[in-house]
């Protein structure tokens, strides 16, 4: 057990797939922040709800509530839009 620990400290371990999906996340939410209507940014929108695993509330939503339901996604992912 102790060699596998060694063996793991010793290789370079790539960037998880957390920190890719973090990254990817940051972009998503620059692009909804920079964007001039939601409806420009419908797909990062599903995809910042997916993340945050709120894609049933997103979808559920109607013209009042979709965008709290987007604000509180970003917000429990720690991003701002």
């Amino acid at each position: 057990m102790l060699y596998n620990y060694r063996r793991q400290r010793e290789r370079k371990i790539p960037k998880t797939r957390k920190v890719n999906n973090m990254k990817n996340i940051h972009e998503i939410a620059e692009t909804i922040k920079n964007a001039q209507t939601w409806a420009d940014v419908e797909a990062e929108i599903k995809d910042l709800c997916e993340a945050a695993g709120m894609i049933e509330e997103y979808e559920a939503a109607d013209g009042e509530s979709f965008e709290t339901v987007i604000r509180k996604a970003a917000e429990s992912l720690g991003v701002e839009i």
